[in-house]
């Protein structure tokens, strides 16, 4: 009985571990996502300011 305990405390805690991976894994994965957000914004913001340099020399 006492090794069945000892079983489902192992599960449980193994149960937990992956839990907090999977939820380390999305989080990594939302920080990507707003890290190439954030440079498609620094790209377009650098674009917009070169487009405005052509039309003011134009």
């Amino acid at each position: 009985m006492q090794r069945i305990s000892h079983l489902l405390t192992q599960l449980e805690l193994i149960d937990q571990l992956l839990q907090t991976q999977m939820s380390v894994e999305r989080h990594t994965g939302i920080q990507k996502h707003m890290n190439d957000i954030a440079t498609v914004q620094h790209r377009l913001s650098n674009l917009e300011k070169q487009s405005k340099g052509i039309f003011v020399r134009a």
